[in-house]
């Protein structure tokens, strides 16, 4: 358990926010669209437009996942989350320890988190042993991830999972577009055709954190940049 001292203080500013996120953000504000370059897409660059749902495509997005669900809350052999989450604890795949694993981990992020700051507060903290805590939770971190992900992959093959899938395509289809205005690709069935995966990970990733306000420096690399700075200390 944490003593009452340590839950009141907060991580400390290891590095200074890059005026460039800041600007990158102002920017995407301003135009309501975020620029993603690809490196490669069909042999060539490619630079699209990911811009936020109108109320119109809002509400075109939301019929599509009542649509889907309706349609797959037939299927007999299509199981609802509550379904799948009941069946993976029966069978002791994702339940109660699995859990526990996930809040462990969580917790352990947190001490570590709280021991840095405490840390910070010094003039002369040790060198190693705060690179030690940064790797440790850069571990922690992807674990948790990885924990995540995986009860994640499980729940997509249920009835909301399908039909939050397809709110998703509809948005991706109407949403993202080369900086001319037309549409990435002409129709739903040229998205559902897409070959060229890497860059369809790509572009969906950045367009879901857009829509959420996020961008992929905030996720991957703040929290590290806010706990013990951009790089590794020096232990000279």
């Amino acid at each position: 358990m944490l003593d009452t001292e340590s839950q009141k203080i907060e991580p400390k500013l290891g590095d200074e926010i890059p005026e460039s996120w800041t600007k990158q953000s102002e920017l995407e504000i301003k135009n309501r669209y975020r620029i993603v370059d690809v490196e490669s897409y069909k042999g060539e660059p490619l630079t699209v437009h990911i811009h936020h749902p109108t109320h119109g495509e809002e509400i075109l997005a939301s019929d599509a996942y009542s649509k889907t669900y309706s349609k797959y809350l037939k299927d007999k052999d299509l199981m609802s989350k509550k379904e799948m989450d009941k069946i993976l604890k029966e069978k002791e795949i994702w339940g109660d320890a699995e859990e526990a694993i996930v809040e462990n981990t969580r917790e352990r992020m947190r001490d570590v988190e709280l021991t840095v700051a405490k840390m910070r507060k010094k003039d002369n903290f040790n060198r190693a042993t705060m690179n030690r805590y940064r790797k440790e939770w850069i571990e922690l971190r992807e674990k948790l991830h990885t924990l995540l992900t995986e009860h994640q992959t499980i729940l997509s093959n249920t009835v909301e999972g399908k039909a939050e899938d397809e709110e998703r395509q509809v948005k991706l289809f109407l949403c993202v577009r080369k900086p001319d205005g037309t549409r990435l690709w002409e129709t739903e069935k040229d998205l559902e055709a897409e070959q060229e995966r890497t860059p369809l990970t790509q572009i969906m990733r950045e367009a879901v954190l857009f829509w959420m306000g996020l961008t992929s420096e905030i996720i991957d690399e703040l929290p590290i940049k806010m706990l013990f700075g951009g790089e590794e200390e020096s232990e000279n």
